[in-house]
């Protein structure tokens, strides 16, 4: 089943946070999935599997990088809704 999620990804205390998200969005070339990024949030489209992976990966390598981190997450099968 194809699922989209909306991702938001929020360094605290962290002044150059621009290049800390991006170098964070990169791990999600590693999937089998499309994304889209956009000012404030990136959607992340793919098989339900392989999207909660990538966002798990993503979430290690944001924590691994920096220890204080909230990254919003909101799954949903309602992006074909018509």
């Amino acid at each position: 089943m194809d699922i989209q999620c909306q991702l938001m990804l929020h360094p605290l205390a962290l002044t150059d946070y621009q290049s800390f998200i991006e170098e964070c969005f990169e791990v999600l070339t590693q999937f089998p999935i499309s994304y889209s990024m956009a000012t404030m949030n990136v959607l992340v489209h793919g098989d339900e599997k392989d999207v909660f992976e990538a966002v798990q990966a993503l979430f290690s390598f944001a924590h691994k990088k920096h220890p204080y981190i909230i990254l919003h997450a909101l799954y949903t099968t309602a992006f074909s809704y018509s």
